[in-house]
């Protein structure tokens, strides 16, 4: 059993949908807010994120990870305070979303 506390729109979206992904069930409660590294350095890695996905998929390659889900989520942040303008780091963004536990961490946090 994970237990994870969740509350929605913060960095617990992470562990959550890696749970999802696993199939494991999540017990969740609003009352804690999990933060698992600053995110004021966020601008300045979205260009090495954009540069690492050239030619792949994902970070590591052509295969999903634990590691998309982590960066998935600071993406994802950024590209909605900052817009796009960064080719591969919208088309990852674009595949992480599409990803079934990811919609249904999107139904949750509706």
């Amino acid at each position: 059993m994970v237990k994870v506390y969740h509350a929605p729109g913060t960095r617990s979206v992470g562990p959550v949908w890696l749970c999802y992904e696993l199939e494991l069930t999540v017990d969740s409660a609003s009352y804690h807010q999990w933060c698992w590294f600053a995110e004021a350095k966020l601008h300045a890695s979205r260009s090495v994120v954009d540069d690492a996905l050239a030619g792949r998929d994902y970070l590591l390659g052509a295969d999903f990870t634990a590691a998309d889900i982590m960066m998935g989520y600071s993406v994802g942040l950024l590209e909605r305070v900052m817009g796009d303008g960064y080719p591969n780091a919208t088309a990852y963004l674009n595949r992480l979303t599409s990803r079934p536990a990811s919609r249904r961490l999107a139904d949750l946090e509706a």
